[in-house]
């Protein structure tokens, strides 16, 4: 079995395809009773074979006199005789589309931010909800703006409180939310910056945190001087995570790395082309073996989801600043450098640049930071 007999790949593929693009944005423009012109593209996309698929499509209306309106679908295809969730009984604006079943491929589509969940979504992106938690008055409020949606786990909604950026995160799951909660705390014990934490509603599985300044270390990958400045600083935040007392989580252990390669890719993968899965893992088995030859160490703080998105550098002052604190814990060091570099590489070969890492690591000594090359290697790799 492959994904050319796997129907929620058909699902998704049609999803994606020009003709089911064009007829959703033809019925929006029905929908509107306008004449307009549609522009649609493919946002995002997630893909578990035979269980599930997910398509977000972004749809840009330019109506005759000018005006542009922009909505974004996200369908979830189910597989055959799966029971698909019940469409949002929530009430729509006028200009948006509402929620559609594609019956060919048992997948329903939502208006975003109008998904089943996290739960709330809709209700947080009102000024007024915002206003509530914050206890402050609803013109303070400024125009509400969802960055960032993983699909019934959680989102991630940018607004203005008067002069200042803040952000509402949400969860779907209690435990999510809770891990959150207690990461962004134990944080703030930091000698690093981090966000601090606003409000917190337990109910709606929500907290509120401040902005912080700067750009994201990943966008800095193509300007060297630049990413290198960033790059010690960088390493000089780290070295002070890992030396810090902050408590939070539980141990991360090296076999979590090799375990999570496996339930992640291996069961996908063998439903797709089992050689792939095979040679996956070959690859967990062969870094398991490795990892037992590595020297023992004492566990430390981490951050727990060291990318380059996650990491602020503020070329006015030089500083660092670190966010997303939900997987904080504790376990070896290496795990947030080997994740940071990997993921550093892979965004340069995405772009196909040549970068230098090294002052990350000059940084993270300098900063008191302890480097073993054996366990740095191994986890760049597992990462």
């Amino acid at each position: 079995m492959t994904h050319v007999t796997d129907p929620v790949h058909t699902a998704i593929t049609a999803l994606r395809s020009d003709r089911v693009q064009v007829a959703l944005g033809d019925a929006w423009v029905q929908w509107l009773g306008i004449e307009a012109e549609v522009e649609t593209s493919v946002v995002w996309t997630a893909y578990r074979p035979h269980r599930k698929g997910r398509v977000i499509l972004d749809l840009s209306c330019t109506e005759a006199g000018g005006e542009v309106r922009h909505q974004q679908m996200m369908f979830v295809a189910n597989p055959p005789g799966a029971e698909p969730p019940p469409l949002a009984e929530d009430e729509f604006p006028p200009h948006v589309l509402p929620p559609v079943r594609a019956q060919p491929w048992n997948a329903i589509g939502w208006p975003v931010p109008y998904v089943p969940q996290p739960a709330g979504l809709v209700d947080l992106m009102r000024p007024e909800t915002v206003a509530g938690l914050l206890g402050c008055p609803v013109d303070l409020i400024g125009e509400l703006e969802l960055i960032r949606l993983v699909p019934m786990r959680r989102s991630l909604i940018r607004t203005r409180v008067g002069q200042d950026t803040v952000f509402i995160k949400s969860y779907a799951k209690c435990s999510s939310f809770e891990s959150g909660v207690a990461g962004l705390r134990a944080a703030a014990t930091l000698p690093v910056s981090v966000p601090e934490l606003l409000a917190v509603d337990g109910a709606r599985s929500t907290f509120v945190m401040s902005g912080l300044p700067g750009v994201e270390l990943s966008t800095l990958i193509d300007n060297q001087d630049e990413f290198d400045a960033a790059l010690y600083a960088t390493g000089l935040a780290l070295a002070a995570v890992h030396n810090s007392e902050m408590r939070a989580g539980g141990n991360r252990l090296d076999t979590a790395e090799t375990d999570d390669i496996v339930r992640l890719f291996v069961a996908d993968l063998a439903s797709i082309d089992p050689r792939l899965a095979g040679r996956i893992e070959s690859l967990a088995m062969c870094l398991a073996r490795q990892s037992q030859d590595l020297e023992p160490i004492a566990p430390r703080p981490l951050h727990g989801k060291c990318f380059g998105d996650q990491i602020l550098w503020d070329s006015s002052t030089g500083l660092i600043s670190m966010v997303d604190w939900d997987d904080a814990t504790q376990g070896d060091p290496h795990f947030d450098l080997g994740r940071l570099i990997a993921h550093l590489v892979f965004l340069a070969d995405e772009l196909e640049l040549e970068v230098e890492l090294g002052s990350l690591l000059d940084g993270y000594c300098q900063g008191q930071g302890e480097i073993c090359p054996a366990r740095l290697r191994w986890h760049i790799a597992a990462a």
